[in-house]
């Protein structure tokens, strides 16, 4: 049970005249008091069959990601992942974190993550983004698992999953430094210029 109340003693009201009541003023005041009406909130305790460990409870919840279905990119240049969890009646700081699972071949970062509350008519709205690299140092064809995620459908009642699906990581290789560049290209080596002996040029003994 849930029980909120206000009281203020002493505090006063403007007279009849509009001027506040008090003192410097010619009318006493009247002392009010304020009390809010009792609040009553029922708890209900975590069905059987669910977990314990991982109890998300929501009204609705969707999970999604932003990107193709296949990331291509050249070794050693990262790409991003940028995976949402959106639930209706949880806050932004209560959802999981996400944590997608990539070939150990990938060197896998985490950025920290945004998270963001909506205040609707409805209800509350939070939405945690998670902002995943992944970097490869050879070439190749890699697959990203899948991604699942559990939760109890407080609307419905029952235990629900949602899950985004696999995803392909294509690396090639990257290009040599300078290739496709004429810039510092050799020239064509020349030799020395000899000069031009005279036509009756008498020979020299050495």
């Amino acid at each position: 049970v849930l029980r909120h109340s206000v009281h203020h003693p002493g505090q006063t009201v403007p007279d009849a005249g509009g001027a506040r009541s008090g003192i410097g003023y010619a009318a006493p005041g009247q002392t009010v008091h304020a009390q809010s009406p009792v609040l009553t909130a029922k708890v209900l305790p975590i069905p059987d069959g669910a977990d314990p460990d991982h109890w998300l409870p929501a009204r609705s919840l969707t999970l999604s990601e932003s990107g193709p279905e296949t990331y291509r990119t050249q070794v050693g240049q990262p790409i991003e992942r940028r995976i949402s969890l959106r639930a209706e009646g949880v806050m932004a700081r209560d959802l999981p974190a996400l944590e997608a699972q990539a070939p150990h071949q990938i060197v896998r970062g985490k950025r920290r993550p945004l998270l963001r509350d909506e205040r609707l008519p409805e209800g509350v709205f939070g939405t945690r983004q998670e902002v995943i690299t992944l970097t490869a140092q050879e070439p190749g064809r890699y697959r990203l698992p899948p991604l699942a995620l559990n939760w109890w459908n407080t609307a419905a009642g029952r235990r629900e999953a949602v899950m985004l699906p696999s995803r392909e990581l294509v690396i090639s290789a990257g290009q040599p430094a300078g290739s496709g560049s004429v810039r510092g290209a050799a020239l064509p080596r020349q030799q020395p210029s000899q000069p031009a002996e005279p036509k009756n040029a008498q020979a020299i003994p050495a």
